[in-house]
C-alpha cells in the first residue's frame, strides 16, 4: 500500500497560518503544532501537514501493520482504515479493537474517521 520514499524527513512545526490536515482535512489553527513530513517517492517531491492526533494514529497503525507495504499512506490513512472493516466487525467494535491492539484511546480513532464513517 506504501512505497519507501527515497528521501524523507518529518518534523514538528507551529503552524505560522492555518493549514489543513491531510488526513481528518480539520483546520490546524495558527499557533498550533503539526507533524510536517517531506519526502521524494518515485522522483516526486510531496509534503503533507498532520494534525497530532492524525499523526499519532497514523504512527499506531504502521506500528501495528504486518509489512512496510502496508502501512498507510499520507492522505489515505482512512482509506487504510476501510481495509479493515468488514461487515461482521464494524462500529463501536471495530474501534475498540483498534484502539487496543494500537495503544490509543478510541476517541483518536474516531477523530480520523470523522462522522458517518460507518454509513458507507
Amino acid at each position: 500500500m506504501s512505497e519507501a520514499p527515497s528521501v524523507f524527513r518529518q518534523i514538528t512545526r507551529t503552524a505560522r497560518k492555518d493549514h489543513k490536515c491531510c488526513e481528518c482535512h480539520s483546520v490546524i489553527e495558527s499557533g498550533s503544532n503539526y507533524i510536517y513530513s517531506s519526502g521524494i517517492w518515485d522522483g516526486d517531491p510531496s509534503d503533507y501537514k498532520q494534525c497530532l492526533v492524525c499523526a499519532e494514529v497514523a504512527s499506531a497503525a504502521a506500528a501495528i501493520s504486518d509489512a512496510p507495504e502496508d502501512n498507510p499512506c499520507f492522505t489515505a490513512l482512512r482509506d487504510w482504515f476501510s481495509g479493515q472493516v468488514c461487515r461482521e466487525f464494524k462500529g463501536d467494535e471495530f474501534v475498540a479493537v483498534f484502539a487496543r491492539d494500537m495503544q490509543i484511546a478510541p476517541e483518536k480513532i474516531r477523530h480520523v474517521l470523522g462522522d458517518g464513517f460507518f454509513d458507507e
